[in-house]
């Protein structure tokens, strides 16, 4: 009986112990798939890498985050944006923060956002980041070309 005793003692120990064992799913950061940026304008142009001054562009992607969506930056910028010079037009509008998305784990990320008519025609360089909940952070990095838009004729 005491034997017994010891080994229902010792088992319920293990099994309390095993019970409450944290899984590691906070180590899954979020995954983007499909991104698509590009100029939207006319078929086959969601995904040309090209924006045109003084309209919308057209961004999307599938985003799954296990630890739920806290917030998705884009953030678009030229060569010199890494020293943080004042003044240049894309400091001004390029770094944009999208909530809508909060608190989902699988969300169509599907967005267009405008080119002030100020920016400068260049290549600029796009990054797409999603910030899930414990902070883990995914980003896709892009080229994106801006132009002047064509005439219509």
């Amino acid at each position: 009986m005491k034997n017994l005793m010891k080994f229902l003692f010792v088992f319920l120990g293990v099994a309390i112990v095993t019970a409450c064992h944290d899984d590691k799913d906070e180590d899954f950061t979020p995954t983007i798939t499909n991104l698509e940026v590009g100029s939207g304008h006319g078929h086959g142009l969601h995904n040309n890498g090209t924006a045109y001054i003084g309209r919308d562009f057209h961004m999307a992607a599938d985003i799954l985050a296990p630890n739920k969506i806290e917030k998705i930056e884009l953030i678009i910028h030229g060569e010199g944006a890494h020293q943080k010079n004042k003044g240049e037009e894309h400091d001004e509008w390029g770094h944009i923060v999208f909530y809508g998305y909060k608190g989902q784990i699988n969300a169509k990320f599907h967005e267009h956002v405008d080119i002030p008519k100020t920016v400068k025609a260049g290549d600029y360089h796009f990054h797409f980041k999603v910030i899930d909940k414990k902070g883990l952070t995914t980003e896709v990095k892009r080229d994106l070309k801006i132009v002047e838009k064509p005439n219509k004729k």
